[in-house]
């Protein structure tokens, strides 16, 4: 079917397994920036639900639902940010009448996009053994929806399986670990159970995460005068602070192909049974022995975990030779995966956050980058972990206090008209300022001193360039001129020592006298002399210039020289 939604999936980063390197794709990059740039106008905030696991478990053909979930909704929306459409009415799971097709999977087409190599519209996913994803893909387009009032701007994220028997146990956490620090939303694809092998799977990663964390936030309270830096957490919109302790924000659980829903249940009677299979594995105080150590690592790291289980889409849809028909997928299946994609993009979607900073259109990029960078040679390490998450925390809340400086700047230029007076803008601009500096140092995370200090010097650079260049210019202010500067007497010789320099060849004397002459003057106006000596020695030059004029005017007559100074 023709690609009517837009879009395509984009390989942002690589991993290259005979090399064992990690690496972003530049061009990829380069025009998904593009996308979220044409989408800045209508919001700043990201978030990016990702899926994970190992291949051949449904991952891609759950994306592309994802995909005809969000262009439906779009479709209903219009150009206003998207909404979760409530869902009609239905007849409750566990009766006689069969649970009808969603109108979402209906309006993209009878088949569904990602079921071949040539496939447009999705992610492709064919039936049987093949890998279909290498590295981590991105869908090219966001979707704009209305989070908690809030316009986000919507990614959806496709990985290489990790823990598929192809990758070592460091690459698989390579994996795990880019992936949960890119996303709002980690959905980790599990098939027919949640096994022990699947939860000590994420161990190494963990525990090598919550180390790193544990070594930076060491540093910095020892950096700290008062010994608590970085500790307090970043304020959310709620009033409440994230704790530092869980730099990823919701892990679930997604199991595939469950087979242990009574017919006669309702879709509550089902959850309850959802919540008692997590509850066995990632409940420190229920799990075994065996698990116990990684649930409690899992807690101290994501902000919310939970788990969705989804029943067997029919059999049909393993096999090789399945067209994509939406007819073929079992309403059982429907059913959950309608109840699933609402709770996903409802209440269960959030702006992407690190350490409480919410990421944005502008700083995707250079975050990606950022955790590429400490994982390209496919081994997770404490140090270059510690490096990224600090860095990002550096990126986010400099890019927070900017933006908090221009909309207090704003706020004032809209307060007043034109021409404006120089002092009463160069107030507001003050007090723009100290509010960008507060902000900056509330969201600053990790971070030690010298880079906090360097970074704001850098700051500091920018907002007055705003300040000189856009706002001066734009808003018809002009910055009073400097006084003139009139060089002291002193600064110029005797017309009679002149001659002397002048026929001793000497003219460098003069030079060095003035320089020597201008010592009092640095004294008296400090770092501001030397703006003001250059303009001296202008005055001096000419001066000079007139007088040797003046003075080899008479030699030129009667030696007829032709002399011209």
């Amino acid at each position: 079917m023709a690609n009517a939604g837009g879009g395509r999936p984009l390989q942002l980063v690589t991993l290259n397994m005979e090399e064992r390197k990690v690496e972003v794709n530049e061009e990829a990059l380069a025009e998904l920036k593009t996308k979220l740039k044409a989408v800045s106008a209508k919001t700043e905030k990201v978030a990016v639900i990702s899926v994970m696991g190992a291949f051949r478990t449904g991952k891609s053909f759950l994306l592309d639902l994802f995909l005809r979930k969000l262009r439906y909704e779009q479709r209903v929306a219009g150009d206003e940010p998207a909404e979760p459409v409530p869902q009609a009415s239905v007849p409750p799971r566990g009766g006689e009448e069969p649970f009808p097709m969603p109108e979402w999977i209906l309006d993209g087409g009878e088949r569904i996009e990602g079921n071949a190599d040539d496939a447009e519209g999705g992610f492709r996913f064919k039936g049987g053994m093949d890998h279909c994803t290498e590295g981590i893909w991105v869908w090219s387009e966001p979707f704009i929806r209305k989070v908690h009032g809030r316009s986000v701007a919507v990614l959806l994220m496709d990985t290489q399986g990790a823990w598929d028997g192809s990758m070592t146990k460091q690459q698989s956490a390579t994996i795990f670990g880019l992936t949960a620090a890119l996303s709002s939303k980690l959905v980790y694809n599990i098939s027919t159970k949640i096994e022990e092998c699947n939860v000590t799977n994420l161990a190494f990663f963990m525990e090598f995460a919550r180390a790193a964390l544990w070594q930076a936030t060491s540093e910095a309270q020892a950096a700290s005068p008062n010994g608590d830096a970085g500790t307090n957490g970043v304020e959310r919109e709620n009033g409440h602070h994230d704790p530092q302790g869980t730099p990823f924000q919701s892990l679930e659980f997604l199991v595939r192909d469950w087979r242990y829903f009574e017919d006669e249940w309702s879709v509550e009677e089902c959850r309850r049974q959802m919540a008692q299979q997590l509850d066995k594995h990632v409940n420190p105080q229920e799990a075994p022995s065996s698990e116990r150590s990684v649930a409690e690592a899992l807690h101290s790291m994501f902000h919310n975990i939970s788990c969705f289980c989804l029943p067997h889409p029919g059999f049909t849809i393993e096999k090789k030779t399945w067209t994509g028909a939406v007819g073929d997928i079992g309403r059982d299946f429907l059913c959950f995966i309608d109840a699933y994609a609402q709770e996903v993009f409802g209440s269960g979607l959030a702006p992407k956050k690190i350490l409480g900073a919410e990421l944005s259109t502008s700083s995707f990029a250079p975050i990606l980058r950022n955790f590429v960078d400490a994982f390209q040679d496919s081994v997770p390490r404490a140090a270059q972990f510690t490096k990224a998450l600090v860095t990002s925390t550096v990126i986010l809340a400099k890019e927070s206090a900017l933006r908090k400086y221009s909309q207090s700047m704003e706020a004032s230029l809209a307060a007043s008209r034109p021409p404006r007076d120089y002092s009463a803008f160069s107030s507001e601009h003050a007090k723009a300022k100290l509010l960008c500096e507060e902000e900056y140092k509330k969201m600053i995370l990790l971070a030690p001193a010298c880079m906090v200090s360097e970074t704001w010097a850098e700051m500091e650079t920018e907002i007055e360039e705003v300040l000189r260049r856009r706002l001066l210019k734009e808003c018809g202010i002009v910055e009073p001129a400097p006084p003139p500067v009139h060089p002291p007497a002193a600064f110029f010789p005797e017309p009679r020592q002149l001659r002397r320099y002048v026929l001793l060849g000497s003219l460098p004397i003069f030079a060095a006298s003035f320089v020597i002459g201008s010592r009092g003057l640095l004294k008296s106006v400090g770092s501001s002399g030397w703006l003001q000596l250059t303009e001296c020695w202008r005055h001096a030059s000419v001066h000079v210039a007139h007088s040797c004029s003046a003075f080899l005017r008479p030699l030129r007559r009667t030696a007829g020289l032709a002399l011209t100074l």
